[in-house]
């Protein structure tokens, strides 16, 4: 048994490093905890422009893989619903607020994957400014109440939080992209 061990970034990350492939102009901002796996991330993240901002109340959301040929197991390290404070959410909040205001946008991608950094009040305090500011918002969530959401251009919601925040099955909904996982 070969034990290769590898890290690859995940989420809004991964976002980036696809933008990034297509020569896209972005910049991401993102959030990491301190624990364990701080350096490691921070190190990864040096490759793509962004704007990295920590937390002392988030812990990094760590997936390990055990795999053949194929993947066997997967074993998650995470805190689902963590909350930052008050005072980090009001930073992280400026960060956004800035950017925003500079003009220099015409997008917003919002990947929230419901780890509690992104709170109901705070994606609505997001999607309320860029409406204001005609920047379009497109949606990468595994929530499963979506109307925070309100006023963004495109959803991409895996398919079982589609079904359980809508009811709808795909032949409902023509204008939103579903993934499997």
């Amino acid at each position: 048994l070969s034990k290769d061990e590898y890290y690859l970034l995940g989420g809004a990350a991964n976002v980036a490093a696809n933008l990034e492939a297509l020569g896209a102009d972005y910049n991401i901002i993102s959030v990491v905890g301190y624990d364990k796996y701080t350096d490691i991330i921070k190190s990864a993240l040096c490759n793509l422009r962004n704007n990295t901002l920590h937390s002392s109340y988030l812990k990094n959301t760590v997936k390990t893989r055990l795999i053949s040929t194929q993947q066997l197991f997967r074993i998650d390290e995470d805190n689902q619903h963590q909350f930052c404070s008050t005072e980090e959410s009001d930073t992280y909040w400026e960060e956004i607020e800035t950017r925003l205001d500079s003009g220099e946008y015409a997008y917003l991608i919002i990947c929230d994957y419901n780890k509690g950094l992104l709170n109901y009040p705070f994606i609505q305090m997001i999607c309320k400014r860029c409406n204001d500011l005609k920047i379009k918002v497109l949606v990468d969530t595994k929530r499963k109440e979506v109307d925070c959401f309100a006023g963004s251009g495109l959803a991409t919601p895996i398919f079982v939080e589609y079904r359980i925040s809508t009811g709808f099955t795909l032949s409902n909904f023509k204008k939103i992209l579903i993934t499997q996982g």
